[in-house]
């Protein structure tokens, strides 16, 4: 951002910023034209131009395009919000990570993980400022997910079916943001071979993988085994 102010013509092009992708101009472009997107078939003219103008339907359900639509309203830039949000997000996914090897006893390795893998090139090139894209959160979802099927069985009545439902909704903000719902087939055998090694009742496995699957949204599963194959 210090580059960006000291060398402004090096970066801008009037009000555009150089990206350091160019899916972030794709992004950029749903969120300029999220507030006027009223139908979901709404042809994506630009998608496939020229070739095939109107062969994809507009993105603009995605969880990316909602937050930098909502956050340029407060910088007053698309291009600066998709950056602060990149900043931001890419950074959360340290806290479950941390959480995660913490809980299982290892503090000192929960610190360095999260530094490490912060730092970890295929991460850091993909999360570089400019670099707007989904790429910023999805480390975040599956560590979170994770953290959270760890914690069910250590859980007892109520809490255990709340967490549930807490991992159905990261599940459903998951494919808001990145839509591949054959990760979801995938966390839920987790989910269910984990709490059969735990020796959970039968009923309370069956009680949990419901919540799950209904707070996730049921579609995403029945997609996701054509995802997979």
């Amino acid at each position: 951002l210090y580059e960006w102010e000291q060398k402004h013509p090096s970066y801008f092009v009037k009000d555009t910023v150089s990206l350091t992708t160019l899916d972030g101009y794709y992004w950029i472009r749903l969120a300029k034209s999220y507030d006027n997107i009223t139908d979901k078939n709404t042809p994506d003219i630009y998608r496939g131009y020229p070739d095939h103008p109107y062969s994809y339907g507009m993105e603009s359900h995605n969880l990316l395009v909602f937050l930098i639509n909502k956050m340029a309203k407060f910088v007053g830039n698309y291009y600066y919000a998709g950056a602060y949000l990149v900043i931001i997000l890419s950074s959360l996914f340290m806290i479950p990570l941390f959480l995660y090897l913490n809980q299982i006893g290892s503090f000192s390795t929960a610190i360095v993980s999260a530094i490490l893998t912060t730092f970890g090139y295929s991460y850091l090139y993909r999360t570089f400022v400019g670099r707007v894209d989904t790429d910023c959160m999805n480390l975040f979802f599956p560590f979170m997910m994770t953290y959270i099927i760890y914690l069910i069985p250590k859980l007892d009545g109520f809490k255990k079916y709340l967490f549930a439902i807490l991992l159905g909704i990261t599940a459903y903000l998951f494919m808001w943001w990145y839509y591949y719902p054959g990760f979801l087939i995938a966390y839920l055998g987790v989910l269910i071979f984990y709490l059969l090694i735990k020796r959970e009742k039968f009923s309370s496995i069956l009680f949990v993988s419901i919540l799950f699957i209904i707070f996730a949204n049921p579609k995403y599963f029945i997609y996701g085994f054509d995802n997979i194959k």
